[in-house]
C-alpha cells in the first residue's frame, strides 16, 4: 500500500450542544498519519474533539467591523457616513401647510382653524376682527401674528404670494401640519407632508439608518442585534477592510481603518493514532466535530505499516 493523502470535504450540522462523529478509514497494511482540518466558513466556530488530543477550537475567517454608538441619532438633512468610498446620506424635510389663495382673506366675523401637528390632537386658533385693520382683508403678516401666538409646534414664516406658511418643527416623515376644518378660508386646502430617511431626523433609530447606509455603501452589514450596531463587511479575511473616512452623520464611530483577519486560513493538525502502528486502517478510527452548519476541509494521510 503507497503512502497516500485522502480529502474530504463536508459541513458540520450538529448542534453546538453536541458534537458529531466522523469516521476515516482505509486497508489492511496501513496506518493513519496526520489529520488536518480547515475551517472554511466565514463565520461559524469548529470545534474538534479526538481520543488523543484536547478540545480544540477553528475559528473563521471574520469581516472587517467597525462599533457604531446605540441610537437614535440626532441627524439633521444632508449629514454622511462615507465608508469605502461610498457615501450614505441621510435627508429630510419638514411638512407644512401654507393657503393656495394669496392675502387678502375674509376674516369678518371671527374665524376658527383647527389644524394637527405631527399627528397630534387638533388645536383650534381663534381669530377675532381685533387681529386685523380690515376684517374683509386679513394680511399674511396679520395671519401670521396670530399663529405664532396659539399654534403649538411650528415656525411660521411669511412666504412668496404673498401668503403664509406653517411648518412643523420635526424635519422627517413624522412632521406634518394638516388642516381638519374651521371657518377659516382655507379650512379645505391640502398640506405638504414631511419627507426623508426617517420619521424624525433628530431622533434617527437604528433601524432607519440600517436602511440608508445598507442602500448606500456597498458590500457592508449594519448589524442592529446586539446592545449597540456594528458595521462589518460582507467579506471576511484580512482582505476585508471598512475605510471610514466621513462621518458628519454621528454613528459613533471613530473614523479609521478597519480590517478582517485570516483566522480560518490557519489548519488544526492531529494525529489519531499518534506513535501506534497497531491498529490497521481497516479499523475504523473516529474523530468529533461540533458546530452549526459551519463549513470544513479535511485531509489525512495513509501511511504503510512497517514490515
Amino acid at each position: 500500500m503507497a503512502e497516500g493523502t485522502r480529502l474530504y470535504s463536508g459541513t458540520a450540522t450538529s448542534s453546538f450542544d453536541d458534537y458529531t462523529a466522523y469516521a476515516v478509514s482505509g486497508v489492511e497494511d496501513c496506518y493513519f498519519g496526520e489529520v488536518t482540518i480547515v475551517n472554511t466558513s466565514e463565520a461559524g466556530t469548529l470545534e474538534v474533539l479526538s481520543a488523543f488530543t484536547p478540545r480544540n477550537t477553528l475559528l473563521a475567517d471574520t469581516p472587517a467591523t467597525a462599533d457604531a454608538s446605540a441610537g437614535p441619532y440626532a441627524l439633521t438633512d444632508g449629514q454622511v457616513l462615507t465608508v469605502n468610498g461610498d457615501t450614505a446620506t441621510f435627508n429630510g424635510a419638514a411638512g407644512y401647510f401654507q393657503p393656495v389663495a394669496n392675502q387678502n382673506y375674509n376674516m369678518n366675523g371671527g374665524k376658527t382653524w383647527t389644524v394637527s401637528v405631527n399627528g397630534g390632537a387638533a388645536q383650534t386658533i381663534t381669530f377675532v376682527n381685533g387681529d386685523f385693520a380690515n376684517p374683509l382683508a386679513g394680511t399674511a403678516a396679520e395671519v401670521l401674528a396670530v399663529l405664532d401666538a396659539q399654534l403649538v409646534g411650528t415656525t411660521n414664516t411669511a412666504v412668496a404670494g404673498p401668503k403664509w406658511r406653517a411648518t412643523s418643527n420635526v424635519i422627517g416623515t413624522g412632521g406634518t401640519v394638516v388642516s381638519t376644518g374651521g371657518t377659516v378660508p382655507w379650512a379645505a386646502n391640502p398640506s405638504v407632508s414631511g419627507t426623508g430617511d426617517a420619521v424624525t431626523l433628530a431622533a434617527v433609530t437604528e433601524a432607519e439608518a440600517k436602511v440608508v447606509i445598507e442602500a448606500d455603501i456597498a458590500d457592508v452589514v449594519f448589524d442592529t442585534t446586539g446592545d449597540a450596531p456594528v458595521l462589518r463587511t460582507t467579506a471576511s479575511g484580512a482582505a476585508a477592510e471598512l475605510d471610514i473616512t466621513v462621518q458628519t452623520a454621528d454613528l459613533g464611530f471613530v473614523v479609521g481603518t478597519y480590517n478582517g483577519a485570516d483566522e480560518g486560513t490557519t489548519p488544526y493538525k492531529f494525529n489519531l493514532l499518534p506513535g501506534r502502528e497497531l491498529e490497521l486502517c481497516n479499523k475504523t478510527s473516529k474523530f468529533w466535530l461540533r458546530g452549526t452548519d459551519v463549513p470544513f476541509s479535511l485531509a489525512y494521510t495513509i501511511v504503510p505499516r512497517a514490515r
